[in-house]
């Protein structure tokens, strides 16, 4: 796992973000085993399992690394990359990561692919792929009996809403006034349908 996060560094951290990433420590020394603030900046890890679960680098514009050297990281619980605006890649890359609870790719317009790559991830509970690229039917979260909050703002993600909120009890949050329709959700603050909001641009 170290050398897979080096390679992430290694494919561009323009601003120096990733500076406590170093060759000779590993990503959780020490107390930082279950710590942000020991250890490598972002990254937290299991003390019992030894494995990281946890990788959170907000805003980080100087990162421009893809999707795909972290697709071996299967371990993971918690990835957030909201606002790493030039961090490229499929969706498909995180397919793998079975265990995810808590995915941002959020505003990072560089990640596009279907959403039905996210299918198999049934303990997803927190969704947000606003401003992105990604696309496909609404349909194919019906599966994701744990997901509560869901923001696809600036997407172009289709499909009735109710596909989801009639398998999905426990959806609270979705697309602005609780829509109805994704059909052509294509942009910040409208669907085709004018009736049918999606979620403000300034939401995550």
């Amino acid at each position: 796992e170290r050398s897979i996060l080096l390679n992430f560094k290694g494919a561009g951290d323009e601003d120096n973000d990733l500076v406590s990433w170093q060759t000779a420590t590993q990503p959780c020394d020490s107390d930082g085993w279950d710590s942000f603030v020991d250890g490598w900046l972002g990254v937290q890890c299991d003390v019992v399992a030894g494995r990281v679960t946890q990788i959170v680098l907000m805003n980080m514009v100087g990162l421009s690394g893809t999707l795909g050297s972290l697709s071996n990281m299967i371990g993971l619980r918690h990835l957030n990359l909201y606002g790493c605006e030039a961090v490229s890649g499929d969706l498909s890359a995180l397919s793998r990561m079975s265990q995810l609870a808590y995915l941002s790719l959020a505003r990072m317009p560089n990640v596009a692919g279907d959403l039905s790559s996210l299918s198999q991830l049934v303990h997803l509970s927190e969704l947000y792929l606003s401003s992105t690229g990604i696309h496909g039917s609404i349909a194919a979260l019906s599966g994701l009996p744990l997901l509560t909050d869901l923001w696809l703002a600036g997407t172009v993600v289709y499909g009735d809403a109710s596909q989801i909120r009639d398998s999905i009890v426990g959806l609270r949050t979705s697309w602005g006034d609780g829509g109805r329709d994704f059909t052509a959700c294509s942009s910040y603050l409208r669907c085709a349908d004018e009736a049918s909001l999606v979620a403000d641009a300034g939401s995550v």
